[in-house]
């Protein structure tokens, strides 16, 4: 939702964040842009987010807790305004509630599973679209 109006890339992004709760912009790239893509999606999450730990927007965003130095990776789930989207203007279930502060403190292994299982599941919705697209 940039300016907002809500783009058919942006409702898109909101849906995959009712499936898979937390995802990284390499996550998003791959399930719906082309592979060298990932700076504008991180330019469009970073829209969408307004930041890292910034509230009232479609998109949370914090950093993964992790022992590397230098730049860490990003980490989203829906904001506020994107569950109160998700559930009124797309008529969507979302089956868990947003905490910041939960967000937050989210620990370091409890987010990286959530990651992996994000990984798989977009791993295996690719791989039944190719199936489905070669069987056509």
């Amino acid at each position: 939702m940039r300016g907002g109006l809500v783009t058919r890339t942006d409702e898109r992004i909101i849906r995959a964040f009712v499936r898979h709760r937390y995802m990284t912009a390499e996550d998003v790239a791959y399930l719906f842009f082309s592979s060298g893509s990932q700076t504008h999606v991180r330019q469009v999450l970073s829209a969408l987010s307004g930041g890292d730990g910034k509230s009232g927007n479609v998109l949370y965003r914090v950093p993964l807790p992790d022992a590397k130095r230098g730049e860490p990776r990003r980490v989203y789930t829906l904001g506020r305004v994107g569950l109160e989207y998700a559930q009124e203007a797309l008529g969507l279930t979302v089956p868990w509630h947003f905490k910041p502060e939960k967000a937050q403190v989210a620990g370091f292994h409890h987010l990286h599973h959530s990651l992996i299982q994000t990984k798989v599941l977009i791993a295996a919705e690719k791989f039944s679209e190719a199936q489905t697209i070669c069987i056509s």
